[in-house]
């Protein structure tokens, strides 16, 4: 004959039935809102890269053909740059001013060349030449050279500039050197006189 469980026995066993079921149950509820996350995230996921490559979330711009955007440069209104490799250089100063939605180079003399007579000349710069001076601009970190005015008191002869910048945001960059230049300034003068080299020699 079976002995009838002790008093208690019953409630504590019911107890433990109940707590299985709920464990079983919040089991259950983990399982299913793991595969409801998977399956949103599969449905989003094309959204989420389409929306990534228009812009919508804040990111880098991209071009119509999916390269990468990001580096339009630094925008200016005006240039002014001015390099010589000793007083009787025969380069010249020279100006890249903004007018209306173009850019005008203008070559002229300083006062200081030898020729005299020598005509001050403008042309029309193409839109990829300037560009490649703002790209330039940006690269080179023109916008810290501002204030930068040193020499070097035992070079006897080597070379000079000055340059001014005005940037489209009101920003500008004022410098000159004396046989010393801000860091990225050879980099940035051979960029420029590539570009304006296409329009006419300074050599």
């Amino acid at each position: 004959m079976t002995a009838a469980p002790a008093a208690g026995e019953a409630p504590q066993a019911a107890r433990s039935e109940i707590q299985k079921e709920v464990h079983m149950m919040n089991f259950k509820l983990s399982v299913l809102a793991f595969a409801v996350l998977v399956a949103f995230g599969c449905a989003f996921a094309p959204c989420a890269a389409e929306a990534e490559a228009s812009g919508f979330f804040g990111g880098e711009e991209n071009r119509a053909d999916g390269s990468d955007n990001e580096k339009l440069g630094e925008e200016f209104t005006y240039i002014f740059f001015s390099y010589s490799l000793s007083w009787y250089d025969p380069r010249m100063p020279i100006t890249i001013k903004q007018v209306d939605d173009k850019y005008i180079l203008a070559v002229g003399d300083d006062g200081r060349r030898r020729d005299e007579g020598n005509q001050e000349k403008t042309f029309e710069i193409a839109d990829e030449d300037v560009m490649e001076i703002r790209l330039a601009l940006d690269e080179c970190n023109v916008r810290a050279w501002n204030g930068f005015y040193e020499s070097d008191p035992y070079a006897l002869d080597g070379y000079a500039y000055s340059m001014d910048v005005a940037f489209a945001d009101g920003g500008v960059s004022k410098s000159h050197g004396s046989n010393r230049s801000p860091k990225g300034f050879g980099k940035f003068r051979d960029k420029m006189f590539t570009v304006i080299d296409k329009y006419c020699s300074l050599k």
